[in-house]
């Protein structure tokens, strides 16, 4: 029998990498290069960031990411800011689960 889909919104599936930067709850800037967002939806979004184990649950964040153009950080646009809050953090699989916040 598959899984039951818990999740509300559909999900799309996008393997699109880019680099991602954050305010962590202390003020740090934390970096994260090669991340890639995995799929998103209407409500949130998994991501594979290589190093997000200190990406705990709860934590409000605005994500700063910079699109990734042939293999190539494309610095000419502007980073996108999206606010999100961590839902889940699954260290072994370096994927994080994001809810958007408005």
């Amino acid at each position: 029998m598959p899984e039951q889909e818990r999740r509300s919104n559909q999900r799309f599936q996008l393997n699109y990498p880019f680099s991602l930067s954050c305010i962590d709850k202390d003020g740090e800037l934390l970096e994260f290069q090669d991340s890639q967002i995995l799929d998103a939806g209407a409500g949130g979004m998994r991501v594979e960031v290589p190093g997000g184990g200190s990406l705990t649950k709860g934590s409000q964040l605005v994500l700063h990411c910079l699109p990734y153009k042939d293999n190539v950080f494309n610095m000419e646009d502007y980073p996108v800011a999206v606010h999100v809050e961590v839902v889940w953090n699954e260290p072994d699989s370096q994927e994080v689960g994001f809810a958007y916040k408005k």
